[in-house]
């Protein structure tokens, strides 16, 4: 799960900057994006001017629909492998699928354990979880609930490649060179829908990149406010 210190290494980047990094509450009910896509609307609202949208993973599918929901409040949109799975076909929607019915099966049994490790060696390889020092699997597991809602939250995505040419703003799109298929397709099928979308896969890294490589992320975020600022 991220949390605000996930972008530590991006603040000390861009010196000079406000940085807004909201954090969620444990939630209930089925999935997380109904519950907080409001309040991301409601800052959005209250913002004196459009301003950069960043997210990622949960929050990039989070960035993303306030992005279209509200695309005049948005001056510039920063994805990072968002969960945006509703852009997955063919095959690897097939293999997606079948993953997240196991998951999904796990999840609602009181297996937190077993859906943990599978969730945390999905996105970071087999055996991050065993490798994980002890607090951290801790940490985890008091949060397992609400990693429940945000996966139900990618599972069920319904994003279409048709409604992206809404967004009329610069976007710029990040992903590790060693992520998944899934997140590598999703992430792609971003950067042809949208109409000024740039896209970079981050070299060395794999789903983690905003905490892996905060360079890479500054670079795409300020390139991004640069063309924003040129309109």
């Amino acid at each position: 799960l991220d949390t605000p210190a996930t972008w530590a290494g991006l603040s000390s980047l861009l010196p000079g900057w406000t940085l807004e990094t909201p954090s969620y509450a444990v939630s209930t009910g089925t999935d997380a994006l109904t519950q907080d896509l409001p309040a991301i609307l409601t800052r959005l609202a209250a913002a004196p001017a459009p301003i950069l949208l960043v997210g990622h993973s949960y929050g990039g599918l989070l960035a993303l629909t306030a992005a279209l929901a509200v695309p005049e409040r948005v001056a510039g949109l920063l994805l990072i492998e968002p969960i945006a799975f509703g852009l997955l076909s063919g095959a690897v929607r097939e293999r997606f699928d079948v993953l997240n019915v196991e998951l999904g099966r796990q999840l609602a049994s009181d297996r937190a354990e077993a859906s943990l490790r599978l969730l945390v060696d999905y996105w970071n390889g087999v055996g991050t979880w065993d490798r994980m020092p002890e607090r951290v699997r801790e940490r985890l597991r008091d949060q397992s609930a609400r990693a429940a809602i945000e996966v139900e939250s990618g599972r069920r995505d319904r994003t279409e490649v048709g409604e992206l040419s809404r967004f009329q703003r610069p976007v710029q799109v990040l992903w590790g060179a060693q992520t998944t298929a899934e997140s590598q397709q999703v992430c792609g099928a971003l950067v042809a829908g949208f109409p000024r979308a740039h896209g970079a896969a981050v070299p060395g890294v794999g789903h983690q990149v905003s905490r892996s490589a905060p360079a890479a992320v500054a670079a795409a975020l300020l390139a991004l406010a640069a063309e924003a600022e040129e309109g």
